[in-house]
């Protein structure tokens, strides 16, 4: 903490609570830095919106006369009439949705239920937030109704028939193909097949995030807010030999002029100043930044290094050149203003709710990480993954007909191959154990 401490920039980027955060959970001790930072209390200036949401392409939501879609069925319902006047695009037929399920992120395949019943994406778990117990999501009632939903959209030819084999990278490319209609996904891990449809001048064939739940009734919270992970993050090995001369690196890094640097560039080359002290591009400085070439040759943001999101230290200029309010909009497509303006939200942010205030627990998942092979925790974990891998496509792809059957013999396969008890009962000492740090953390900076 010595060295961070002497580095006022770096120890800028989070707040003295959180550091001690970072220290309580890791024997005393930092070990690593957090590179996406966001001190406590910051506004989110974020515009773009890249967590979980059930997507949707915009030409689908023009064409239907942008209704408001609230639940699944009423996001299903639109895709299949949508599909069933436009079955084609470019000679190439529509589908109507996909679901990863490749490797580690099958996670859009097994963790919708948690968002659907209104909880945040605490991955491991949902935590009641009066009796501070977890509890596995796999057998509520909302993943046994949405997973009906499946079968019946995978009968009826609505989801892809490959969308359980597929590979990330073809997964990518179908997407990339602008044929997909909707997903239920991270905006972060389909990033490089929205650049590739928007370079190709094909806006209206990108998504627009959704944030649904099965019960209009039910409250979403799908937008994370600001969270602190606490394990990982970026260290130096014990065999550096200028320990002083990188955290000074870091240091500069996320220095005012540093973090000018990193994401706007440089003054009278890549962004201007005007009057008030607002920075802001000028048309050719955006088309430059939309030109991957010149990005590539221009551009080293260094987007693992330490660094944090919202606002500069003035107070008034965004980190992201994106989300500068002036500058956002200038960004845009017209059919992105389009959308926007029709559902009266200024960012693709405010298309989804943010979650309830953060609780000393969130995000629970990172728990896991402490696991090992050797701990009942652990083995369940891994059990219930191989469980749920095996399992879900088959109660889906089964069809409504044997649906009952199907998901009785998961249910069974689930009770027997998993101690989940072991699992819950870990978490929930965590869940508690993190809400008296955080009492006596307070208490600790108070004073």
């Amino acid at each position: 903490m010595r060295w961070i401490i002497s580095r006022l920039h770096l120890k800028a980027t989070l707040s003295d609570i959180q550091w001690e955060k970072i220290k309580a959970d890791n024997d005393g001790h930092i070990y690593t830095i957090p590179q996406f930072a966001q001190k406590d209390g910051t506004v989110d200036a974020s515009t773009s919106y890249g967590g979980e949401a059930f997507w949707i392409q915009k030409r689908v939501l023009k064409w239907a006369n942008y209704p408001e879609i609230n639940t699944v069925e009423q996001y299903f319902d639109l895709i299949n009439k949508y599909l069933a006047e436009n079955p084609d695009t470019d000679g190439q037929k529509n589908i109507g949705f996909e679901i990863l399920s490749d490797d580690w992120r099958y996670f859009c395949l097994e963790n919708p239920p948690q968002f659907l019943a209104g909880y945040p994406n605490d991955g491991a778990a949902i935590v009641d937030p009066d009796t501070m117990e977890a509890k596995v999501y796999d057998k509520i009632p909302e993943a046994k109704e949405y997973y009906k939903i499946l079968s019946e959209q995978f009968e009826k030819g609505t989801i892809d028939p490959e969308t359980f084999t597929a590979k990330y990278d073809q997964y990518i490319a179908k997407l990339s193909s602008g044929r997909v209609l909707g997903m239920i996904d991270q905006g972060w891990n389909f990033q490089s097949a929205k650049d590739s449809l928007v370079s190709q001048g094909k806006d209206e064939l990108t998504w627009a995030p959704l944030d649904l739940t099965l019960d209009e009734n039910v409250q979403p919270q799908y937008r994370e807010g600001g969270v602190l992970s606490t394990q990982g993050g970026i260290g130096i090995t014990t065999s550096c030999k200028d320990v002083d001369g990188v955290l000074q690196m870091w240091d500069d890094m996320v220095s005012e002029k540093g973090m000018i640097l990193r994401n706007w560039g440089e003054k009278g080359v890549d962004y201007e100043v005007d009057d008030d002290g607002m920075f802001y591009r000028t048309d050719e400085q955006w088309a430059n930044w939309k030109d991957t070439d010149y990005v590539q040759k221009n551009s080293v943001a260094f987007g693992y290094m330490p660094g944090y999101r919202g606002y500069l230290p003035d107070g008034k200029n965004t980190i992201l050149p994106s989300e500068q309010i002036s500058e956002f909009r200038k960004t845009l497509s017209d059919i992105d203003k389009e959308v926007l303006d029709a559902y009266k939200v200024d960012n693709w942010t405010q298309m989804v709710r943010l979650q309830d205030p953060i609780q000393p627990w969130f995000p629970i998942y990172t728990e896991r990480n402490k696991w090992t092979s050797s701990d009942p925790a652990g083995i369940a974990s891994q059990n219930m993954q191989e469980v749920k891998m095996q399992w879900l496509p088959k109660v889906i792809m089964g069809g409504p007909a044997a649906y009952e059957q199907n998901w009785e013999d998961y249910m069974t396969a689930y009770d027997s191959q998993i101690d989940y008890k072991a699992f819950e009962d870990t978490l929930t000492k965590e869940v508690k154990r993190r809400v008296e740090i955080e009492k006596e953390l307070e208490a600790k900076v108070d004073k």
